[in-house]
């Protein structure tokens, strides 16, 4: 009994550094004709991919994306666009504080701007807002989102490991004082 409720305390705190790992990034939805969502950046990536099929926007033409830290217009455009032929878009070497937007490129060779997220499950639709609003939206479905961290500097501890050893000698710290009130009882 008194094992059960030992591990029922530490394992958490064993598996914390995996929930800090789990928020490299968060979806910004954005509003329909409004204002355009964004993926912001919460810890350093090497990798980001995003899987689809595409959906409507591969007759289309192609996706690129942008970054910027403070404002969509001092975005550095990506010369890289992707297809449906491509399955994926892959972002490389995104920074923490940085936001990321996307771009529809037509076949013709204008540009959509304006998109949103709505989510979908544990994942999300890109849906382009074709027309200014007067139009069917055109959307990609993120099948899966798969991120590689970038390397932690040597000799830096990562801040989840660091709560996590405080958590877990707490937790000891408090066992040990009950254990030691019981026995001056």
């Amino acid at each position: 009994m008194n094992l059960c409720r030992f591990l029922n305390v530490l394992l958490p705190v064993f598996f914390a550094p995996a929930l800090f790992a789990a928020t490299q990034y968060e979806f910004d939805p954005g509003t329909k004709s409004g204002r355009s969502g964004s993926l912001r950046i919460l810890e350093d990536i090497s990798t980001l991919t995003l899987y689809s099929d595409f959906g409507s926007i591969g007759n289309s033409g192609s996706v690129g994306y942008y970054v910027y830290t403070d404002s969509p217009e001092n975005a550095v455009r990506n010369a890289a666009t992707f297809s449906k032929s491509d399955g994926a878009i892959t972002l490389t070497d995104l920074r923490a504080g940085e936001n990321v937007g996307f771009f529809l490129l037509r076949k013709n060779g204008t540009e959509v701007n304006r998109f949103q997220f709505i989510p979908h499950g544990d994942s999300y639709f890109l849906a382009f807002d074709k027309n200014g609003g007067k139009g069917r939206d055109e959307v990609m479905f993120f099948r899966s989102i798969v991120s590689e961290s970038a390397p932690v500097p040597a000799g830096q501890p990562l801040p989840g490991l660091l709560f996590t050893l405080i958590a877990g000698a707490a937790v000891l710290l408090i066992i040990g004082r009950r254990r030691a009130a019981r026995g001056s009882v």
